[in-house]
């Protein structure tokens, strides 16, 4: 999964990694490691040198750069999720034998992704079922270790009605008459936000006097 594996040194000295389809890089000094990203930037001569930020689980933030000039591309800071070529980045660690080719396919498939090299999650007896269990089991490569990333579905929410205390989805005279019956302390309101139609968090004869003014001027 890693395209580099290369020492560094300067005032401290360690390993850097770049993942094999993104610019993303884990760089290690002593036992410490860091989480971040290669960048090609200009300095303040303007040279366009390869530079990296990343942050520990120590709170502590390093960064570097080279002093010469940068000749090669850039990749993405994120890995191409949409290339049915791009590997599956994983923290090194987490990497096992049967783990190192694992591809994200044209169909987002995921086949195989183990950890440590032996386990890896697995739908219980491959059902098809709603609701079906999901657990931990040693690799085995079947299709109940197989899984589609899928976006989830965004519901939108509805647009609110200016007035409709009713909750009808539209506002009209009935609204009117559920608000009269509220303020004569006969009824309630279905939707209380849609009746303070003066926006000073209260509910009183105010905001029915503009839902009549509402209700005469749509006429």
């Amino acid at each position: 999964m890693i395209c580099y594996h290369v020492s560094f040194s300067g005032a401290v000295t360690g390993k850097w990694e770049q993942a094999a389809d993104s610019a993303a890089a884990t760089i290690t000094i002593g036992n410490q490691r860091y989480s971040g990203y290669f960048i090609a930037a200009e300095n303040e001569k303007g040279t366009k040198v390869m530079s990296f930020t990343a942050v520990g689980s120590n709170n502590q933030s390093i960064w570097g750069a080279q002093n010469k000039k940068y000749t090669g591309s850039e990749r993405a800071s994120l890995s191409d999720y949409t290339n049915p070529e791009a590997e599956l980045v994983m923290a090194p660690e987490t990497v096992g034998e049967k783990s190192k080719s694992v591809k994200l396919s044209g169909t987002d498939l995921i086949s195989g992704a183990t950890y440590g090299g032996t386990r890896c999650a697995d739908v219980y007896e491959i059902s098809l079922d709603d609701g079906a269990n999901i657990c931990q089991w040693k690799y085995w490569g079947g299709d109940g270790q197989k899984f589609i990333l899928e976006p989830a579905a965004m519901e939108k929410a509805p647009e609110k009605v200016i007035g409709d205390v009713n909750a009808d989805g539209s506002f009209n005279v009935a609204d009117l008459v559920m608000m009269q019956k509220f303020l004569l302390g006969a009824g309630e309101l279905t939707d209380y936000a849609a009746g303070d139609l003066c926006e000073d968090e209260y509910i009183d004869v105010f905001d029915m006097i503009m839902m009549r003014k509402l209700i005469v001027s749509s006429k």
